[in-house]
């Protein structure tokens, strides 16, 4: 069923999915300045960098595009979905920052989860909500 309306949960996807998109682009076209980014800058791009670069950078572009279309198709049960799995992505990203004690790059992936989380949790509510007027 569809929703009305924008919510607080879909601004968080479309802020959430420009910032993914973003760091994709970044990761496919730039792959330094991602290094730079997340406190590993002193690091060279090889080739086996690059490789692994390319693979993040079409995911994370993949990922933003699809929670643009959910949001733009207003559904709102397989948002709150792919914002779970990007939620446990980023959450799972600061994990592995904190085990190689990279700490410049935990905040954001925290940032992010907490905050697909939330836009989840908020999606999930509302379609439980029941639905007012008539249905044809």
């Amino acid at each position: 069923m569809s929703r009305r309306g924008w919510g607080p949960a879909d601004v968080i996807a479309v802020l959430g999915a420009l910032a993914t998109g973003a760091v994709g682009g970044i990761s496919l076209f730039a792959p330094a300045t991602l290094l730079k980014a997340v406190g590993e800058g002193n690091q060279a791009v090889n080739a086996g960098t690059q490789i692994f670069a390319n693979y993040t950078g079409t995911r994370n572009l993949a990922a933003a595009l699809v929670l643009l279309a959910l949001v733009v198709m207003r559904s709102g049960r397989v948002l709150a979905g792919l914002l779970i799995t990007v939620a446990l992505t980023n959450f799972l990203d600061a994990i592995t920052d904190l085990a190689a004690q990279r700490w410049p790059a935990i905040p954001g992936p925290i940032i992010f989860s907490i905050a697909f989380m939330a836009a989840a949790l908020l999606l999930l509510e509302r379609a439980d909500e029941p639905q007012t007027g008539s249905s044809v």
